[in-house]
């Protein structure tokens, strides 16, 4: 199944090459603009059958400083602030498109997509080492979580719980939002880096540098997946990952970042193989 993650150009910006010395300074008081996209395409062979699905969704957003003392550990508060989504989707016989600005969809309330307007006008507050870029904690998602709950009622009792809140409270969960922003802000290193992968991988995404550039590997390389999809499980396996991507700096925050992540999911549903080739690439990009 084809699951869209819900959470360009750079005008004469003078991009500088980043040392890991140098670090964030996020200034306090002064929002900074970015764009940022994400894609997902899976392509998927079954039953001499070949489907393509891809998706993407861009958020305009600002990263700001927040005036208050670090934290323990050292972390720096960044406030994250959400002002616009737009999406789209593809499939074999299917489009659909959202468009927070007038806050309409191809459907005029598409279960999908139309629940990103909750992402709209919400903040979440990014606890970031401002010398690695790792953050090891985020707040704010469970706000986004119920108002995207509030969005989607329970059709066969408005008093009952929304049928995707428990869905929502673990797409947008303290843990799942840190690992994302960490893995875009994680600054340049001469050491090996891990990153917890995402869902459904498991393990790490380790993290070599040449510069403002990195390369990534799959540890463990090949993993056993298991979705429980009653009235049976799915098994299969993960294998062939590879990953990449670049970070640039000006002036203490990031000017650009972008990284693509690719593996093949080999499953098995019932007696029928199922040959998945997943691929998501991300950028990051400040506004002028």
């Amino acid at each position: 199944m084809l699951r869209i993650h819900p959470l360009l150009f750079l005008g004469g910006l003078a991009v500088s090459s980043l040392t890991a010395a140098e670090g964030y300074r996020f200034p306090t008081g002064k929002p900074i603009l970015y764009r940022y996209d994400l894609d997902q395409e899976v392509a998927m062979s079954t039953a001499g059958d070949h489907l393509q699905f891809t998706s993407r969704i861009s958020w305009i957003m600002s990263l700001e400083g927040l005036a208050q003392e670090a934290t323990a550990g050292g972390l720096t508060p960044v406030r994250l602030a959400i002002q616009a989504v737009t999406a789209q989707h593809q499939a074999p016989g299917l489009t659909r498109f959202y468009d927070s600005a007038t806050n309409t969809d191809s459907r005029g309330t598409d279960p999908l997509l139309s629940g990103l307007q909750a992402l709209v006008g919400a903040t979440l507050t990014l606890y970031l080492d401002p010398t690695t870029g790792r953050i090891p904690r985020v707040t704010g998602g469970e706000r986004i979580a119920a108002a995207f709950a509030r969005l989607h009622p329970n059709p066969a009792d408005p008093g009952a719980p929304s049928p995707l809140a428990s869905a929502a409270r673990t797409v947008y969960q303290d843990d799942a939002l840190a690992r994302l922003w960490t893995g875009i802000l994680l600054l340049p290193s001469p050491d090996r880096q891990a990153v917890p992968a995402g869902a459904p991988l498991t393990g790490f995404l380790v993290r070599s540098w040449q510069g403002t550039t990195w390369t990534g590997a799959l540890d463990p390389a090949k993993q056993q997946l298991t979705l429980d999809l009653p009235p049976m499980a799915v098994t299969g396996q993960i294998e062939n990952c590879t990953a990449q991507g670049s970070l640039t700096l000006a002036d203490g925050v990031p000017a650009q970042g972008q990284g693509t992540l690719g593996y093949s999911l080999a499953l098995i549903a019932m007696t029928q193989p199922v040959n998945q080739q997943h691929r998501l690439t991300w950028r990051l990009q400040r506004q002028p």
